[in-house]
C-alpha cells in the first residue's frame, strides 16, 4: 500500500542542546510550523507542517502522554498511526510507532505498537510510518476471512504472539462479531489459565526484544488516548480459551507442501497451534501460519484433514 502523502518539509534545527531530558515541554507552533521541545536549558525545534485535507492527513498531538506525529488515512485500510517523539542529545527521535488499523479487504482490525525504535527524525520520517503500516497491513491481509464468513469455520482465531509460557490470540466469535468489529484478545498459559481482554486492548512489541510483548488497555479522556499496562492476572478470567481454542495440528506429523503440492522436509507435530489463512475451494488444502517460539512466522500449505478446525 503506497502512501500518497503531501510533501512535508521536516528538518531539524537545534537552537541549543537540552541537557536535562527529564523535564521537557513539547508543543506545536502553528504560525511558525514547528514542533518544539523546551526546558530550562534551551529549545529544539522540528519544522513540521500539519495537513488536515490530505489522505493521509498529518497532524501533531499527544498519544500515551507523549508528543506525536499523527497520520490518518481512509483507503483500502483505514488507519491512524502515532509516532511518539523524544528529544535527547539535541535531536528528535522516534520512540514508538502505534497503529490502529482495519482492513477493508478482509475485515480484520488490529491495535499494535512497536517501541524501542530510537530512530532520528528527518525529512523522510514518513518512510518509517509507511513501512510500519505496510508491515501491519500485509500481515493482517494474509488472512482470507471468506472461509469464515462462508461458514466453513464457526469462529476465527488469529495468533498474535507466542511467549515462553503463553499464547496471545484474537478471536471473532461469529460472523456478526467480525462485521461489527467485536473481537476479544485471549491469553492462555501453560497452566491452562485463560484471560480475556476487549477490543480496546493494544499489544506493544519492542524492536529489541522479539520474545516480549506487553498488553495495554486503552483509556480515552478528553480525546487524549493513553495506554495503561495490564497485569496479566488482572485480566478477566474466562473459559473462552477452551470454547474458542486456536486451530491445531491433529496428526502426529503434518508436512508442509510446496505450490506444486509436493511434500517438503518441514512439518508440524500434533498439538501445534496454527492460524488458518485460507481454504481452497476443494476444501482439501489449507494455507496456515505457524508462529515459532522466537515469534517467526512460517506460512505454507497443509492438508486440511490433518488439522482441527
Amino acid at each position: 500500500m503506497k502512501m500518497k502523502a503531501a510533501c512535508l518539509l521536516c528538518s531539524l534545527i537545534n537552537n541549543s542542546a537540552i541537557a536535562d531530558e527529564s523535564n521537557i515541554n513539547y508543543g506545536y507552533d502553528k504560525n511558525k510550523g514547528e514542533i518544539y521541545a523546551v526546558s530550562e536549558k534551551g529549545k529544539g525545534v522540528l519544522n513540521f507542517e500539519e495537513n488536515y485535507t490530505g489522505n493521509p492527513a498529518v497532524s501533531f498531538g499527544f498519544f500515551n502522554n507523549k508528543p506525536s506525529i499523527i497520520v490518518s488515512a481512509r483507503s483500502l485500510h483505514d488507519y491512524t498511526a502515532y509516532m511518539t517523539l523524544q528529544f535527547k542529545n539535541g535531536n528528535f527521535y522516534a520512540d514508538c510507532l502505534y497503529v490502529d488499523i482495519k482492513s477493508k479487504q478482509n475485515g480484520v482490525a488490529s491495535k499494535e505498537g512497536l517501541c524501542g525504535l530510537n530512530t532520528p527524525v528527518s525529512d523522510d520520517y514518513m518512510d518509517l510510518v509507511e513501512k510500519q503500516i505496510n508491515d501491519v497491513s500485509n500481515n493482517i491481509d494474509t488472512v482470507d476471512t471468506s472461509y469464515f464468513l462462508n461458514g466453513k469455520t464457526t469462529y476465527i482465531p488469529l495468533i498474535l504472539f507466542r511467549g515462553k509460557d503463553s499464547l496471545i490470540y484474537k478471536i471473532y466469535k461469529n460472523k456478526s462479531a467480525m462485521l461489527n468489529d467485536e473481537y476479544q484478545i485471549l491469553l492462555t498459559d501453560k497452566h491452562g489459565q485463560c484471560q480475556s481482554y476487549n477490543k480496546n486492548t493494544w499489544l506493544e512489541y519492542n524492536s529489541k526484544a522479539a520474545d516480549n510483548a506487553h498488553i495495554k488497555a486503552e483509556k480515552n479522556k478528553d480525546d487524549q488516548i493513553s495506554l495503561i499496562p495490564i497485569v496479566v492476572e488482572n485480566g478477566k478470567k474466562s473459559n473462552d480459551c477452551e470454547k474458542y481454542s486456536t486451530f491445531k495440528v491433529k496428526s502426529d506429523k503434518s508436512f508442509f507442501y510446496d505450490e506444486n503440492k509436493n511434500p517438503k522436509n518441514s512439518y508440524l507435530i500434533k498439538g501445534d497451534n496454527i492460524t488458518l489463512l485460507s481454504i481452497q475451494d476443494d476444501d482439501k488444502w489449507c494455507r496456515v501460519r505457524y508462529v515459532s517460539d522466537k515469534n517467526k512466522n512460517t506460512d505454507g500449505n497443509m492438508l486440511c484433514s490433518e488439522l482441527t478446525l
